[in-house]
């Protein structure tokens, strides 16, 4: 399992090195000019719709002092447990700066942190009142796929609960996850009303002695699609503008220092939209992708993220200022969908200098934990090829089907996977 996670890892890096370098699209007037004109011309969106659907391309970040980010819920393991309960019901939440009448974990939009780490148990009771019959997926964790652990063919009905009891392995690499409904035909809903949460595997910054005590920011970025009842709509458009929020929250303002290192673990829970991230060409340096720990933080300017995504990351600025995290307008294809640009929120960089300032990089200290699979002969070589029809996502030009096995991995065996995206988009 360790041997497949830096085998991700080098997919993660070369995917997104390539693919995003290509289909980057940055924001022009004239494109900016047409989708006004297109707005203007849909006479289906009235002033009522802008309000209700909080579209982004109605909407800017204000100038003026925001409210400051507000870290979600959090549960964290006692004695090697993490006990936690996540209860799903319908109801009216805080939504960003409107309310949203939806399922979702705990009567928050965006559901509790759950932090332990490698070694510990996870005891995760849900409680199922909600819209639809539900499971939990535990993103990017290498746990059992067992009953009670990690099994997409657990059926969680409405009105009944269940309780997932997981070991988590020694070897799970410490960085960020997150959890969500996986319920085949209506996990896109699911996630869209709420139904996730993130998970921290403690241990990030281990390596890097100098860092144990920044200030450390949970960073959910989490969007919707409002309908006139007031609902995510039933009929998700992927293209179309949606309500983007931070941990609930629209626009928030992170305070920091001049000179100040602190620590950003951003998690893309979404259901399908992608971020190209930025601050304006101000410098950050990752540490953590997906889960996996880099070799050694990687100096960047711009950071692509895509749905279900994560990335670690330590910023510092010099120099008194509003810096915005914000995202690109881009395209994931020919055939692919299209995301507006906006701001998402703002690190406000004020006071006085601190008075000794932590350099970055930082070099880690001991091995890497992830091993060299270079020099590796591999026991078995795949090839996963991605295609699509007008109707459907196929892998090897089969659609899924939950009774049927596709792969039969051996224990203990080094595989190569050579994925090939034979689409016109990402994935």
């Amino acid at each position: 399992m360790k041997h497949l996670t830096a085998i991700a890892l080098a997919l993660t890096s070369t995917l997104a090195s390539t693919a995003w370098a290509q289909l980057y699209d940055k924001a022009t007037p004239a494109r900016t000019a047409q989708a006004e004109e297109n707005i203007a011309d849909d006479t289906t969106v009235t002033a009522k719709d802008k309000q209700m659907f909080g579209l982004s391309w109605f909407g800017s970040d204000p100038e003026n002092p925001r409210p400051l980010l507000q870290a979600p819920a959090e549960v964290r393991s006692e004695n090697g447990v993490c006990k936690a309960t996540v209860h799903i019901r319908k109801q009216v939440v805080q939504a960003g700066d409107q309310t949203l009448n939806t399922s979702c974990f705990n009567g928050r939009y965006t559901g509790p942190t759950l932090r332990f780490r490698a070694g510990d148990t996870l005891e995760l009771n849900v409680i199922n009142d909600g819209e639809y019959n539900t499971n939990i997926h535990f993103h990017g964790m290498q746990v059992s796929p067992d009953d009670y652990g990690d099994s997409v063919f657990t059926i969680i009905p409405m009105g009944h609960e269940y309780t997932y009891r997981i070991k988590i392995p020694e070897y799970q690499q410490p960085g960020i996850y997150w959890y969500h409904a996986h319920s085949h035909q209506t996990s896109q809903r699911q996630v869209m009303q709420g139904v996730t949460g993130t998970i921290i595997v403690e241990g990030a910054l281990d390596r890097y002695p100098a860092l144990k005590d920044v200030k450390e920011h949970i960073v959910v970025l989490h969007d919707y699609q409002k309908g006139l009842s007031g609902e995510v709509v039933l009929g998700i458009q992927i293209s179309w503008p949606t309500y983007r929020l931070v941990n609930d929250q629209k626009f928030p303002d992170i305070e920091i220092k001049p000179g100040e290192v602190q620590f950003l673990r951003i998690a893309n829970e979404s259901t399908n939209i992608y971020y190209n991230l930025d601050f304006g060409g101000e410098k950050f340096w990752v540490v953590g992708v997906d889960g996996n720990p880099t070799v050694q933080m990687t100096e960047a300017t711009r950071w692509a993220l895509g749905a279900g995504a994560r990335v670690e990351v330590m910023v510092r600025f010099d120099k008194p200022g509003r810096y915005k995290l914000h995202t690109s307008e881009i395209r994931t294809g020919p055939n692919g969908d299209g995301y507006s640009a906006e701001n998402l929120l703002t690190m406000v960089c004020m006071g006085d200098p601190v008075a000794n300032p932590i350099a970055l990089p930082q070099t880690p200290v001991g091995p890497c934990p992830l091993d060299d699979l270079s020099k590796v002969t591999p026991d078995v070589t795949r090839t996963i090829v991605f295609s699509e029809t007008a109707n459907d996502f196929r892998i090897n030009n089969r659609y899924f089907d939950g009774t049927r096995i596709d792969q039969l991995v051996r224990y203990g065996d080094n595989e190569k996977w050579i994925v090939r995206n034979s689409s016109d988009e990402l994935h």
